[in-house]
């Protein structure tokens, strides 16, 4: 077993699940935030992709940019202004798929490469960024399906219609 497939793997098992409640979202709710500083639907997929594109720059070419402007400024105000919802839905799906080719182009021990952020000097591994995409897509996933049940989605699950 290659750990690096075995990771692009779980990580389109993730993604595959964020699909099913994405296309739940109507283009009446992409803009509809529970909270005036609430993010929106559309928002979050911006803030998700903006995320992702920005630690595949840090491995991908040690460019720690997008880590050090999110922790200068408020989230909204890096998020810029969202494009229509197909495009945000393109642009999402295409750092997903720059990741996958990253983690397939590794060798066997290539999640163990370490990078250290020079504000900071924490060090982090392909491993614990890849993680962490994971766990911030989970969260955000969450945070659609609960807005989708407050708009009245009865079904917004991952998992399917539940009995």
């Amino acid at each position: 077993m290659q750990t690096c497939e075995e990771l692009a793997r779980l990580k389109e098992a993730i993604r595959g699940r964020t699909r099913l409640v994405v296309e739940k979202v109507t283009h009446d709710q992409l803009d509809w935030r529970p909270t005036p500083q609430s993010l929106s639907i559309r928002q979050l997929m911006r803030h998700m992709r903006l995320s992702d594109e920005g630690n595949l720059q840090v491995i991908q070419a040690g460019n720690w940019e997008y880590a050090a402007k999110r922790r200068s400024a408020p989230l909204v105000t890096l998020l810029g202004e969202p494009e229509s919802w197909e495009a945000e839905l393109h642009a999402f799906e295409q750092a997903h798929q720059g990741w996958l080719a990253f983690l397939r182009s590794l060798p066997p021990d290539g999640h163990f490469q370490e990078f250290t952020n020079p504000q900071n000097q924490q060090r982090s591994s392909v491993l614990d960024l890849v993680f962490g995409r994971i766990e911030h897509e989970v969260h955000h996933r969450a945070q659609i399906t609960t807005y989708l049940r407050m708009l009245g989605e009865q079904w917004p699950s991952p998992y399917g219609r539940l009995p």
